[in-house]
C-alpha cells in the first residue's frame, strides 16, 4: 500500500510540473505571437508612412521591393516582397493599433493572413470578432469563410451601422447571440 501511496504522489508531482510547463508554453507562445503581429503592423505602418505616402506608386513599390530583398538576406523568409505588402495591407485594413493589439491577443498572424483578402470591412470585422470570441483555428476560419457563414446569418442582411454596434456589442460581451442566425 505505502508504494501505491508514493506512486500516486509522484504521479501528482509529475503532472502539476507538467501543467506549469504547459501554461509557461502557452504564456510564451502568446507573447511571441503579439509581439510579431505588432512587428508586421509596425513594419506595415511605417513603409506607408514614410515609403509609400507621398511617393510616386513605381517609386514607393521599388523601394520596397529593395528593402525586400536586404531583409530576406538578413531575416529570413517572413520579409520577402509577397511578406512586406502583406504588412503594408494589414496596417491599411487595420489601422487602429488597439484593436491589433487586442486581437492579437486571441487570433495569430495566420488568422490576419486570412482576413485580409475580405475586401468588405464589415464582413472582415465579423469574422475578426467572431475568431477571437469562439476560438476558431486558422482551419475553422477558412471552412467559415467558404460556407459563406457572414452571407447566412441575420446580421448580414441588416445596414452597416447596425452590423457595427452588434458586433461591437458582441465583442464587449465576447458570446455569440442567438439573434445573430434567425
Amino acid at each position: 500500500m505505502g508504494k501505491e501511496i508514493e506512486s500516486k504522489t509522484e504521479q501528482q508531482f509529475y503532472s502539476d510540473i507538467s501543467q506549469l510547463i504547459d501554461t509557461s508554453k502557452r504564456t510564451v507562445q502568446r507573447a511571441v505571437n503579439d509581439a510579431m503581429v505588432m512587428l508586421y503592423w509596425n513594419i506595415g505602418k511605417y513603409l506607408v508612412c514614410n515609403v509609400l505616402d507621398g511617393s510616386k506608386a513605381e517609386y514607393g513599390q521599388r523601394i520596397v521591393e529593395e528593402l525586400a530583398k536586404k531583409l530576406f538576406l538578413n531575416y529570413g523568409k517572413g520579409f520577402e516582397k509577397t511578406s512586406l505588402f502583406r504588412m503594408i495591407k494589414f496596417y491599411r485594413e487595420f489601422p487602429d493599433a488597439e484593436k491589433v493589439a487586442t486581437l492579437s491577443q486571441q487570433l495569430s498572424w495566420s488568422h490576419f493572413v486570412v482576413l485580409l483578402p475580405i475586401e468588405d470591412e464589415t464582413k472582415r470585422e465579423f469574422y475578426a470578432v467572431m475568431c477571437s470570441n469562439e476560438n476558431w483555428s486558422v482551419r475553422t476560419l477558412r471552412e467559415r469563410r467558404k460556407s459563406m457563414l457572414f452571407e447566412r446569418t441575420a446580421i448580414s442582411k441588416k445596414p452597416a451601422e447596425t452590423i457595427k454596434n452588434d458586433l461591437a456589442v458582441l465583442q464587449s460581451v465576447n458570446k455569440m447571440s442567438p439573434d445573430l442566425f434567425y
